[in-house]
């Protein structure tokens, strides 16, 4: 039977903690804190935090991998997942089928091990709309803010920024595969020790913003919406899949959608509407005086 678990104050008020006993967080091998299995299950409204992963005996095939979720079916929406440290893969999240949506994925690691995927490792399904930042790999591997390996996996309207790995390539974004859809993204100041790495692999990639300023508002501080002015504003080719952005604004507030988990809002502006041709008189609204050869 298909099962909804949520908060009634959100992921600010509402934590499960993954390894602490009485308040203190013990070392090395803990409990993964979600294994979700179901197609119409949805987890939505918590933060997920602090879990370390060792062996599994419920899903002894996925051990030391997923370490604050295992989705193998099913939607996450709404979450915070981060501190999750793991000997392997997918420190935050490991995604085999289901959708992550309107997440903010941060402060996850791997200690050691393959050490892809720190952030979310995907081997199919969907993440859209999330933020995906300040992950952390401490071995020489890649894709640690987002790792792809599924030819069925799609990865829409995240922002995935500020990840850094010891690697060599990758550091926000890494695909290995070359079906899996990367759709109106941005990856931005991913560091390796070559520098920048934002991006690395093979998908189908369809407007990924990775080279350039986005103009967020204040990265240092952790907000990664968009000032006006940005190149990402109005710029997706995509449609929305949902109403919402990741900070529950209206998923279009201007022409189209924007690159990225974050809609700017609406110009505050004053704006002055012209009409005529380049024939005629034209006039413009407020009225400031006619204008000849408008065209």
């Amino acid at each position: 039977k298909p099962i909804r678990i949520t908060s009634k104050n959100g992921p600010g008020a509402t934590i499960l903690r993954g390894h602490y006993v009485n308040g203190t967080k013990t070392a090395q091998r803990g409990v993964r804190i979600l294994n979700l299995d179901c197609a119409d299950a949805i987890v939505e409204n918590l933060t997920l935090a602090d879990a370390t992963m060792g062996t599994d005996p419920l899903y002894s095939s996925y051990s030391s991998t997923g370490c604050c979720a295992l989705i193998l079916d099913g939607t996450l929406r709404n979450c915070t997942v981060r501190g999750g440290s793991v000997f392997g893969y997918s420190g935050g999240i490991h995604l085999v089928n289901g959708l992550v949506t309107r997440c903010i994925i941060t402060g996850n690691s791997a200690t050691a091990g393959h050490s892809t995927g720190c952030g979310i490792g995907m081997v199919g399904g969907t993440l859209e709309h999330s933020l995906i930042y300040g992950n952390t790999s401490a071995q020489a591997r890649t894709g640690t803010g987002v790792y792809v390996n599924g030819a069925s996996c799609i990865v829409r309207n995240c922002t995935i920024a500020r990840n850094s790995t010891k690697g060599t390539y990758g550091a926000g974004l890494h695909a290995n595969n070359a079906k899996a859809q990367i759709i109106d993204c941005i990856a931005w100041d991913n560091t390796s020790p070559r520098g920048v790495e934002n991006f690395a692999g093979s998908a189908a990639v369809t407007n990924l913003f990775d080279d350039g300023d986005p103009l967020f508002s204040d990265p240092d501080n952790g907000d990664f919406t968009l000032v006006d002015g940005s190149p990402c504003i109005d710029a997706a080719v995509g449609e929305p899949t949902t109403e919402l952005d990741l900070a529950g604004n209206p998923r279009v507030t201007r022409v189209r959608m924007d690159i990225g988990c974050y809609e700017a809002p609406a110009f505050a502006g004053d704006t002055l509407e012209i009409t005529g041709d380049k024939d005629n008189l034209g006039t413009v609204e407020p009225p400031y005086g006619n204008y000849e050869d408008i065209g």
